[in-house]
């Protein structure tokens, strides 16, 4: 997470420090803007499983589930040029689609002993689905030529969350971060294409209730990796 800060911030730095007056081009994408859009996802979760061993309540294991899905969706905006070559674009980023997790697989951890390793190594019946994400999102850009920008881009993003199996608690919907570097091309007829890879890191879900046991919990933190073409 840090290292992916650390990159947007030094492009930052080269795009907005450097950007030359001669390249004017900004108001050729100033105004309303609507698109839809594909994309594919790389979801995850990584995490920890406490509680779940009959022999130590207090035992901690850890795991991951993970899963691709090509999904689309639709996103509009606005354009509003601040100079001769920036521009700043805020919007709505819908999907319609949903990531399925596979079953949460726990892994001893360092500190368990051989009797808690026996009952970690069970695989518990849990299938996590994120869905239908949204986001809202900004997008400063810099106009390389008069009809190509590149951007960096921030949001908001929320998700459903649920689970399925033998889980007794229901998880709260997502929330988190998202993170992207694209661009953007206008042709002469004015149809845009917009090229976009980013993550969506979201903030810690937790679930009760794993395996039937209601001291059991899930946390983990959920994160997707996705690149994206809209037009």
């Amino acid at each position: 997470m840090k290292n992916l800060k650390k990159i947007i911030c030094a492009y930052t730095f080269v795009l907005f420090g450097f950007a030359s007056p001669v390249l004017a081009g900004s108001a050729d994408f100033a105004g309303i803007y609507a698109a839809v859009h594909a994309s594919f996802n790389g979801a995850s979760v990584s995490g920890t499983h406490s509680g779940g061993s009959t022999v130590d309540s207090n035992e901690v294991t850890q795991g991951n589930i993970g899963a691709f899905a090509p999904i689309g969706g639709w996103e509009a905006g606005f354009s509003l040029p601040l100079g001769e070559t920036f521009f700043v674009s805020a919007g709505t980023k819908r999907v319609s689609g949903a990531a399925r997790l596979g079953d949460w697989r726990t892994t001893p951890s360092t500190s368990a002993s051989e009797t808690q390793t026996t009952e970690a190594n069970r695989s518990e019946s849990l299938t996590l689905t994120v869905s239908d994400p949204h986001e809202w999102y900004i997008q400063p850009s810099v106009s390389l030529f008069d009809n190509s920008a590149i951007f960096l881009k921030y949001g908001r993003v929320y998700a459903d969350l649920t689970a399925k199996g033998t889980v007794t608690g229901a998880p709260a919907n997502l929330k988190g971060d998202t993170y992207a570097i694209g661009t953007t091309t206008i042709s002469s007829n004015g149809i845009f294409i917009k090229t976009e890879a980013g993550a969506s890191v979201y903030e810690n879900m937790s679930i009760v209730g794993i395996g039937g046991n209601t001291n059991a919990r899930v946390e983990g933190d959920p994160m997707v990796a996705y690149g994206s073409v809209s037009v």
